[in-house]
C-alpha cells in the first residue's frame, strides 16, 4: 500500500510540474524556430539587390520648342517664354495667391504641386507640364 501511496504522489507531483515544464519547453523550441526563420529570411532580405531609385526628372524650364509636338512647334506655339498666369489670363488677386507666381523659377505645375501637395487637374491638360514630363514619369507625378 505504501508503494501505491508513494506512486501516486509522484504521479501528481509530476503532473503538477512536469507539464507545465513541458509546455514551457515546447514554445521556446517553437520560438526559437521561428527566430531562426526570421534570421534567414533577413539575411536574404540582405542580400537581394536594392530596388533602383526613381528616374531622374528634368524639371527645369523648357527652353524654346523643345519638347512640343511638331504641329505646335511648326506654328510657332513657343509659350515658353511667358508664364502660365499669361497663358491662362489669371487675375492679378489670383496671381498673388498662386504658387506659380510666388515661385517663378520652377514650372508652374511644379510649384503648385509643392504648395498644394497635388498637380490640379487643369495642369494635367496644360501644353507646359505635358511638354515638360513623358507620359510614364507623369504618371509618377500623382502618387
Amino acid at each position: 500500500m505504501r508503494l501505491l501511496d508513494f506512486l501516486t504522489i509522484l504521479g501528481f507531483f509530476l503532473l503538477r510540474i512536469g507539464i507545465p515544464l513541458l509546455i514551457t519547453f515546447g514554445v521556446g523550441y517553437f520560438l526559437r524556430r521561428l527566430d531562426a526563420r526570421w534570421e534567414r529570411e533577413a539575411r536574404q532580405e540582405a542580400t537581394r539587390p536594392q530596388p533602383r531609385p526613381a528616374p531622374h526628372l528634368d524639371l527645369s524650364l523648357p527652353t524654346a520648342n523643345r519638347g512640343l509636338p511638331a504641329p505646335l512647334a511648326a506654328a510657332g506655339a513657343d509659350h515658353f517664354h511667358q508664364p502660365c498666369w499669361d497663358l491662362r489670363d489669371c487675375e492679378p488677386q489670383q496671381r498673388q495667391n498662386c504658387p506659380a507666381a510666388l515661385h517663378p523659377e520652377m514650372p508652374c505645375w511644379l510649384a503648385r504641386r509643392e504648395m498644394e501637395g497635388k498637380i490640379p487637374e487643369a495642369c494635367v491638360h496644360c501644353v507646359l507640364f505635358t511638354s515638360a514630363v513623358a507620359p510614364a514619369q507623369g504618371a509618377e507625378l500623382f502618387q
